[in-house]
């Protein structure tokens, strides 16, 4: 489903916040803004992972392989540790 450059909701007792990540700036103050537990972006198709504060910050990466290796994240919710799995 698909729901435009900008997407939030709550999943294992978490608030997830989900944007395209055309404008880094736009995705920083996601990360900043003390609302989200989860910020997911990829418009730069290179897989990351960082906390901001409370805050983790996940790129994971492309699930096409565009540029890279194709690739998945997934974070389990309870211990919030992120996995990145290479399709190929």
């Amino acid at each position: 489903m698909l729901h435009g450059d900008f997407y939030s909701f709550e999943a294992g007792g978490l608030k997830f916040a989900v944007y395209h990540g055309t404008y880094p700036e736009i995705t920083r103050s996601l990360e900043l803004c003390g609302k989200y537990d989860v910020v997911i972006s990829g418009h730069t198709h290179e897989p990351s992972l960082d906390t901001i504060g409370d805050t983790i910050s996940v790129n994971p990466g492309s699930i096409n392989g565009f540029e890279n290796d194709a690739m998945i994240a997934i974070l389990d919710t309870d211990t919030r540790s992120v996995q990145f799995i290479e399709l190929n």
